[in-house]
C-alpha cells in the first residue's frame, strides 16, 4: 500500500473480519535487539546485539552481528517486559536510528532468539542460568556481557547478503567488489565467530552446511 487512502480501505476492508489489525511501517535505521531471562521479576540475563549485516542486504535477518548495548533500547524493553509482566526469555527486536537515537519496536519473540550463540561466545549461557533458576540454584549476580563480540550465520545468512548485494542493479560496482573483499577476509579473521561453531558442540555447524548444501542441489523431475 502506498497511499493513505489505500491503507484506509484496507483496514476497513480488514476490520470486518477481525478485531483488531497490527500495523507496521518502514522506518530507516539498523536492526537491533535487547534480550533477557526474567524468572520470579529477577533479571537473570541481559544481553544486546547490533546488527551489522542483514540477508537480504536492505533489510532482514541479522547475518553478521556483535555484542552491544545501548541504555534506551535496554531501559525501553526492560520497561515493556515489566509492564507485560513477563516471565522467562524473551527478544526485544528493533530499528535503531543512530542519528535520533531512537529505538522502533519490531516484535517480541517469546523464545530463544537466533543469535544465541553470540551471547554464549561473549560469556552469558543464557539456557544453563535458566535452567540452574528453574532447579532453584540461582546465580549470585547478573553476568556481564562482553562487548564488541562478532558472530556471523555464514550459512545461508551472510552468504544470502552477499548475493543479494550482487543482484543489486542499484549497487555500484566499486561497492560490489568491497563487498566481496570484506566477505573473503571475515574467513581469515581470527576473532569472528560463526553460529553453531561452538567448541566442544561443533557438529551443529557441518550438519546444517550439509542440510544448506542439499538446498542448493537441482531436484530432478
Amino acid at each position: 500500500m502506498e497511499t493513505a487512502e489505500e491503507t484506509r480501505a484496507e483496514l476497513e476492508r480488514l476490520f470486518e473480519a477481525f478485531k483488531a489489525v497490527l500495523v507496521q511501517g518502514w522506518v530507516g535505521g539498523v536492526k537491533a535487539a535487547a534480550a533477557y531471562c526474567i524468572d520470579a521479576q529477577r533479571v537473570l540475563t541481559r544481553t544486546g546485539v547490533l546488527g551489522l549485516r542483514t540477508n537480504p542486504h536492505r533489510g532482514g535477518m541479522m547475518s553478521l552481528r556483535k555484542t552491544w548495548q545501548h541504555p534506551v533500547l535496554s531501559d525501553m524493553s526492560l520497561a515493556w517486559l515489566r509492564y507485560i509482566d513477563w516471565q522467562g526469555v524473551a527478544m526485544l527486536e528493533c530499528k535503531w536510528e543512530p542519528k535520533a537515537n531512537r529505538c522502533w519496536l519490531i516484535e517480541i519473540n517469546s523464545r530463544y532468539w537466533g543469535y544465541l550463540h553470540l551471547d554464549l561466545f561473549s560469556g552469558v549461557d543464557v539456557p544453563r542460568i535458566q535452567v540452574d533458576a528453574l532447579l532453584g540454584y540461582p546465580q549470585d549476580e547478573t553476568p556481564t556481557q562482553k562487548l564488541g563480540v562478532r558472530c556471523r550465520h555464514t550459512l545461508p545468512s551472510d552468504i544470502g547478503h552477499l548475493s543479494s548485494k550482487l543482484q543489486d542493479h542499484e549497487v555500484g560496482l566499486g561497492e560490489k567488489a568491497a563487498t566481496v573483499a570484506r566477505f573473503g577476509l571475515d574467513f581469515l579473521g581470527p576473532r569472528l565467530h560463526s553460529d553453531l561453531m561452538f567448541p566442544g558442540d561443533r557438529k551443529l555447524y557441518w550438519l546444517q552446511l550439509r542440510q544448506s548444501l542439499q538446498t542448493l542441489e537441482p531436484k530432478s523431475d
